[in-house]
C-alpha cells in the first residue's frame, strides 16, 4: 500500500459568552461627633466599583451640620490601589481623591477607606460591584460554511433589545452590513472573508445604551469543506475520521488517488485514516491536517472620545484557535500615552479596560492588545483607533472687533462660531450671542459663523459689558451615561427635601424622558427610612423631585440611579444659595468689552516710601495715578516710567485703577537722590518725582579713633584706640553693641619732699570698654549716645633721677562710661566725632597717681562699614 499524502487545511478558534449578577450599592459612612472634631462623610461618586475602575471618592466634613472650613487636606487611604492624582478640594467642605481600584481585586469583596482630617477619623468599607450579566444572547451554536460568499444572519435576542441605532457589534474579521429589528430579535447581516479554510470568528455585541455594561462574547465557527487528496492503492477503499465523526469510504482511482471530503471544524489537526486494499488488508495512519493555529484577539471600545466627557472602556475578548475561550494569561493592553492599561477580567475570554485619564484631548488614540502564550502559536495582536467624536461641539469661539470701545464710538462687531475636536468649525445651530447692556442686532452670516454688530452707546457710563455667546446642544437620545444631582431648596417643616437631577446621554447631551431614582441616605444612623422617588426627565434632561423623611439639617448623601449609572453625591444647605454647575453640555464663552475713558489731564506720581535703604535690596513702590477731566481714572494707557538709575520692576495695574511699578535703587549707591520720571508711550505729557536713597542702618563696623583724655586731676594725653560695633540680634536695630580698646599715657615730675630728689612717675593705660548705644539715622547723619562699663589695665613706672625705683602693673577700678557722638557717611565709611566720660580711679599709693585716672575724652574716627 503506498503513503498517505495530506493538502493543507487551516482554521481559526471561538469562544462563548458569559454573565454574572448585578453589583449592590457602596456601603455609605458617616459618624456623628459630639466631642467637637467634624463629621466625616465618604462614599464613591459613581456608586459600587469594579476592579480596575478609576474611583472617585468625595470627602465632606461638617461641624454642626456646616461645613467644615479648613485649609487642611483630608488624609485618605485605599486598603489596596494605586492614587491617580492629589486630593483636591472641590467646594466648602468636600474634597475628591482619585484612585484606581487593582485589576487582581476580588468582586464582591470589601477595600477599606481611611479618612483623618480636623482630629477626625473615619474608616469605611467600599464595597466592590459583582460582574454584571449581559443583556444580549447570541445563542450557542453558530456554525456555518466557510467560504460561501454569502451573508450570514446571526439571531440576537434578550429582553431589553436596543434599538438598530445603539447596538455596538465587533468581529474577528469582515463586516456587519445592518441590523434588522424584528419582533423579538434583532439579526446582524454579516458577511465574512471569502476563505474555505476553517476557522473560529469572535464578535461582541452589547447595548450601547448603558456605560459598563459587558458585551456578550460569541464564537462564529466556520466550518472546512476541504477536498483531502490521498495517495493508496488503485480501488483500494479510504475511511477518514476527525474526533468522533467518520467520512468514506472513498475509493481510490486507477491513479492510486482517493480524495475524501470531510467536514474540518476549527481547532482539529489530525485525522485518521484507514486504508483497506481488495485482499482485505489495512493500513491505519494518523495525518495532519494543518498547523495549530493562533489564538484571536478582538478589542471593542464603548465608543468615540468626547471631550469632558465619561471616558469609554475598552472590552477585550481572546478565544483559542478550536472556539473555546482563552484560559492563558491575560493580554496586555497600552497606548502612545502612559504605562499599560489596567485590565480586570470579566468573563471566561473577556476583559474590561481602563483608559488613562486625560486621553480625551488627544484626537486620535491608538490601542495595541497581545496576547503571549506559551508557545509560538500561542500569540495574537490586535490594534483599534479611537477617534474622537467629530460632530459634538468641543468650545464656543467668540471675537469682538475692536476688543476695546472708545467712548467717542462705542461700536463693534460681534463674531461667534462652534469648534469641534478636531479645530474644524460646525454649524451654528443653537448658537446664541447676548449682551449685559448694549444693543445686538444680527447680520447675515455663513452657516459656520454667527454676526452681529454691537452699539454700546448705553455702556459708556458704566465703563464696560460682557458679551456671551452660549450653544445649548439638541436633545440626547439612548441611555443616560451621566447624572448630576444637588437639592432645589432647603427642607420644609414637614421634612421634604427638593432635589434636581440632570441626566446626559453618551455625548454629553441632555436626556429627556430618563426615568430617575433618587433618595437620601444620612448614613446608617440617622434614623430616616431612605425612601426612594422615581421621576422622568424633562426635555431639559432635567427633573425635580421631593424627598420626604429626611433630617432638618444637613449635610445630604443624595443617591440618583439611572440604567447601569449611580451617582452619589454629599450636599449641604449652603449650596442653596450657591447653587453648584450641574454637569451641562452647554458651551459658553465670554468676552469683557471695556470702554476706554478720555485723554489724560491729571498725573498724580508720588513714591512709597519716598526714602529707600541702600544696598538694593528695599524696594519703593512709585504710584502713578492718570485721570481724565472728569476724574476716572485712565487704565488703557500704560505709562512709561524711567529712573536716571537703579532697576524698575513691570508696570501693573491695581485694583484702585492706578498703575504700580516696584523700583531698586543700585546696589553700590551708599545714598543719594534718583530722579523717577514718568512719560506717555508717545511723550505727550510727562511727571516727575524722587527717590531718596539713604545709608543702611549699622550692622557692623570697625573704627580707629585719636583724641584727647582729660580728668580732672594731672591727666591730660593724647589718646587712640580701636572700637568694634555691631547690631545686637532680637533688639532693635536702634540699639549697638561696642567693644573697644584704648591706650593714652601720663609723665609727671615731683620732688621728693625728703630727700629732694626729682621723682618722674610714667603711667601708661589701656581701657577696655563695653557699650550699649542707642543710635539714630537720619540720612547720612547719625547721633548715638550710650553707657557702658570700662575697666583698664595700667603699669606705672616710678623714676628717681636716674634710677628706676619702682615699676608695677594693675588694674584699675572698674567704672561706668558715657558716651555720645555723631557720624557723617563718606561713601561705605563713617567719619565720627564722640565725646566720652571715663570714670577710672586706682588705689592709693605711697607713690603714683592719687584720684581719678580718666575724664572726658574727645575724639574723631574713621569708621568702615561692612
Amino acid at each position: 500500500m503506498g503513503p498517505l499524502n495530506l493538502f493543507l487545511v487551516a482554521w481559526i478558534g471561538g469562544g462563548s459568552a458569559l454573565a454574572a449578577a448585578p453589583a449592590p450599592p457602596p456601603d455609605l459612612a458617616t459618624e456623628r461627633n459630639t466631642d467637637g472634631t467634624p463629621a466625616l462623610w465618604v462614599l464613591s461618586v459613581d456608586g459600587a466599583p469594579r476592579p480596575g475602575d478609576l474611583l472617585t471618592l468625595e470627602i465632606a466634613a461638617a461641624v454642626e451640620g456646616e461645613p467644615l472650613a479648613t485649609d487642611e487636606l483630608p488624609q485618605v487611604r485605599l486598603s489596596a490601589g494605586d492614587r491617580i492624582a492629589s486630593t483636591t478640594q472641590t467646594a466648602p467642605g468636600r474634597w475628591q481623591s482619585r484612585w484606581r481600584v487593582p485589576s487582581t481585586a476580588t468582586p464582591g469583596q470589601d477595600l477599606m477607606v481611611s479618612v483623618s482630617l480636623g482630629g477626625a477619623q473615619q474608616e469605611t468599607p467600599l464595597h466592590l460591584a459583582l460582574p454584571q450579566r449581559p443583556t444580549l444572547d447570541l445563542g450557542s451554536h453558530l456554525d456555518f460554511a466557510a467560504g460561501q460568499e454569502v451573508a450570514i444572519d446571526l439571531v440576537l435576542r434578550g429582553p431589553d433589545l436596543p434599538p438598530p441605532q445603539w447596538l455596538q457589534v465587533a468581529v474577528g474579521e469582515g463586516a456587519v452590513q445592518e441590523v434588522i429589528a424584528g419582533t423579538d430579535r434583532l439579526s446582524l447581516r454579516w458577511t465574512p472573508r471569502a476563505d474555505p479554510l476553517p476557522r473560529a470568528v469572535p464578535i461582541l455585541v452589547r447595548d450601547g445604551r448603558q456605560p459598563g455594561l459587558p458585551p456578550t462574547l460569541g464564537v462564529v465557527r466556520l466550518v472546512g469543506h476541504p477536498r483531502v487528496p490521498v495517495e493508496t492503492d488503485p480501488g483500494a477503499e479510504l475511511l477518514m475520521s476527525i474526533g468522533t465523526r467518520n467520512y468514506g469510504p472513498f475509493i481510490a482511482g486507477a491513479d492510486g488517488v482517493a480524495v475524501a471530503t470531510p467536514d474540518v471544524y476549527p481547532g482539529e489537526t489530525v485525522a485518521t485514516v484507514v486504508a483497506r486494499d481488495e485482499l482485505g488488508n489495512e493500513r491505519r495512519t494518523q495525518i495532519t491536517l494543518a498547523g495549530a493555529v493562533s489564538p484571536s484577539l478582538l478589542i471593542m471600545p464603548e465608543g468615540a472620545l468626547v471631550p469632558g466627557q465619561r471616558l469609554p472602556e475598552l472590552n477585550v475578548a481572546a478565544i483559542r484557535g478550536d472556539g473555546r475561550p482563552w484560559t492563558g494569561p491575560a493580554p496586555t493592553c497600552r497606548t502612545a500615552v502612559g504605562a499599560p492599561l489596567s485590565i480586570a477580567p470579566v468573563a471566561a475570554g473577556l476583559w474590561r479596560a481602563a483608559l488613562p485619564p486625560g486621553v480625551d484631548a488627544i484626537f486620535d488614540l491608538r490601542v495595541e492588545c497581545t496576547l503571549t502564550g506559551s508557545g509560538v502559536q500561542d500569540r495574537a495582536r490586535a490594534t483599534r483607533q479611537i477617534g474622537v467624536e467629530p460632530g459634538i461641539p468641543a468650545a464656543v469661539r467668540l471675537r469682538v472687533w475692536p476688543p476695546e470701545l472708545s467712548a467717542d464710538l462705542p461700536v463693534a462687531q460681534v463674531q461667534a462660531w462652534l469648534e469641534g475636536p478636531l479645530g474644524d468649525r460646525l454649524p451654528v445651530a443653537g448658537l446664541q450671542v447676548f449682551a449685559d447692556h448694549g444693543v445686538l442686532t444680527p447680520q447675515a452670516g455663513s452657516p459656520a459663523m454667527l454676526v452681529a454688530s454691537y452699539d454700546g452707546s448705553d455702556t459708556v457710563m458704566m465703563g464696560e459689558d460682557r458679551i456671551r455667546a452660549s450653544w445649548t446642544p439638541p436633545a440626547g437620545d439612548g441611555g443616560v451615561w451621566r447624572l448630576g444631582v444637588g437639592i432645589d431648596g432647603l427642607p420644609t417643616p414637614t421634612g421634604d427635601l427638593p432635589v434636581v437631577v440632570q441626566a446626559q446621554d453618551r455625548l454629553g447631551r441632555p436626556l429627556p424622558n430618563a426615568l430617575v431614582t433618587v433618595s437620601a441616605d444620612g448614613g446608617p444612623d440617622d434614623g430616616l427610612d431612605d425612601g426612594e422617588v422615581v421621576g422622568r426627565t424633562d426635555d431639559h434632561g432635567r427633573v425635580a423631585l421631593t424627598l420626604a423623611n429626611v433630617q432638618a439639617s444637613g449635610p445630604w448623601v443624595l443617591r440618583a440611579r439611572s440604567g447601569s449609572v449611580e451617582r452619589d453625591h454629599a450636599v449641604f444647605a449652603a449650596d442653596v444659595e450657591q447653587p453648584e454647575h450641574l454637569p451641562g453640555a452647554e458651551l459658553v464663552a465670554v468676552v469683557d468689552l471695556p470702554v476706554r475713558t478720555g485723554d489724560v489731564r491729571h498725573i498724580d506720581v508720588h513714591a512709597n516710601p519716598e526714602r529707600v535703604a541702600a544696598g538694593g535690596k528695599q524696594a519703593s513702590a512709585v504710584v502713578v495715578s492718570l485721570l481724565d477731566r472728569s476724574g476716572r481714572p485712565v487704565t488703557n494707557i500704560v505709562p512709561r516710567i524711567t529712573a536716571s538709575e537703579g532697576q524698575l520692576g513691570r508696570v501693573r495695574l491695581t485694583e484702585d485703577d492706578v498703575f504700580e511699578v516696584d523700583y531698586r535703587p543700585p546696589a553700590r549707591k551708599a545714598y543719594g537722590t534718583v530722579e523717577l520720571s514718568v512719560n506717555a508711550p508717545d511723550d505727550a505729557w510727562s511727571a516727575h518725582t524722587r527717590v531718596e536713597v539713604v545709608p543702611q542702618p549699622l550692622r557692623h563696623s570697625l573704627s580707629v579713633r585719636g583724641g584727647w583724655v582729660m580728668g580732672s586731676g594731672r591727666i591730660s594725653s593724647p589718646s587712640g584706640g580701636l572700637t568694634y560695633e555691631a547690631a545686637l540680634p532680637w533688639i532693635p536695630t536702634t540699639f549697638i553693641g561696642r567693644v573697644g580698646v584704648m591706650a593714652y599715657a601720663e609723665r609727671s615730675v615731683v620732688t621728693d619732699d625728703v630727700t629732694g630728689d626729682t621723682v618722674s612717675l610714667d603711667l601708661q593705660v589701656l581701657p577696655l570698654n563695653l557699650d550699649m548705644l542707642v543710635r539714630q539715622e537720619m540720612g547720612r547723619f547719625s547721633v548715638y549716645a550710650g553707657a557702658g562699663l570700662v575697666v583698664a589695665p595700667y603699669r606705672l613706672t616710678a623714676t628717681y633721677g636716674d634710677r628706676v625705683a619702682i615699676r608695677s602693673i594693675g588694674l584699675a577700678t572698674p567704672g561706668p562710661e558715657i558716651t555720645g557722638g555723631a557720624g557723617l557717611r563718606i561713601g561705605s565709611s563713617e567719619l565720627s566725632a564722640e565725646i566720652s566720660f571715663i570714670y577710672l580711679s586706682i588705689p592709693p599709693a605711697d607713690i603714683g597717681f592719687e584720684g581719678l585716672i580718666g575724664g572726658f575724652a574727645p575724639s574723631l574716627g574713621w569708621k568702615i562699614l561692612f
